[in-house]
């Protein structure tokens, strides 16, 4: 597979460069992020040394977006595909940017589970009972497992996208867990923004994005801390 050096203006004016595979929605997806701002990143406001957890990395366009910065910040981005985990690392490298990478799903449980590609092509893994092609065995760990295996006592932000996990990643949280993150953004994959914010056990409220929802079952959602 052919790989092209693709540079991106961001929407906060900086130059970032990335490296992409033909094929794929890579060009797409650091677009999205890096151009569009698709998860209103615009409206953060971090200070040094802020902690950011990233579910669902995908090629690391969040990851260098935030690693960056010029902040210090403590990033932990999962991605569960090897060829994925590859592409943010090279990525990473190319912006001079330190982020904890690891190769894992991010689900209810510890262990390992199988999941299927959700696009052979644009080498996206799908939701636990998707159908496809090819079919990958990848570990998988749990967010409180998360805060207790990186010490974190306070998450900043945590970015979803997990491609349909994120249920079960809410339902299994205990609430003490939940009650350290001060922001989640993300997408959510076949549940309502409602049905998913119960699984959150009361911590958050739901904020208003600037992306539109395609579905009610499909569509980017912003939940804040009520303590804040």
């Amino acid at each position: 597979m052919k790989i092209n050096l693709g540079v991106f203006r961001c929407f906060d004016g900086r130059t970032l460069s990335f490296f992409l595979r033909d094929g794929t929605v890579d060009f797409n997806a650091i677009q999205s992020v890096i151009v569009h701002d698709e998860y209103d990143f615009k409206y953060l406001n971090l200070e040094k040394g802020s902690t950011i957890i990233d579910i669902g990395a995908y090629n690391g366009g969040e990851a260098v977006y935030f690693g960056s910065l010029p902040l210090n910040l403590k990033i932990y981005s999962y991605e569960p595909l090897p060829e994925n985990v590859g592409m943010i690392k090279m990525n990473l490298k190319q912006n001079n940017c330190n982020v904890n990478v690891f190769q894992m799903a991010v689900g209810g449980k510890n262990g390992k589970i199988k999941m299927f590609y959700g696009d052979t092509v644009h080498k996206f893994i799908g939701n636990y009972n998707s159908c496809g092609k090819d079919l990958a065995e990848v570990k998988m760990i749990s967010l409180e497992q998360i805060f207790k295996d990186n010490h974190i006592e306070h998450c900043d932000l945590l970015k979803v996208d997990s491609e349909g996990g994120e249920k079960e990643m809410f339902e299994n949280c205990p609430r003490e867990i939940l009650e350290k993150i001060d922001l989640i953004i993300g997408e959510r994959h076949n549940i309502s923004e409602e049905d998913l914010l119960k699984l959150t056990k009361g911590v958050f409220v739901a904020e208003d994005c600037s992306y539109r929802d395609l579905n009610s079952h499909l569509g980017h959602f912003k939940f804040r801390n009520k303590k804040l």
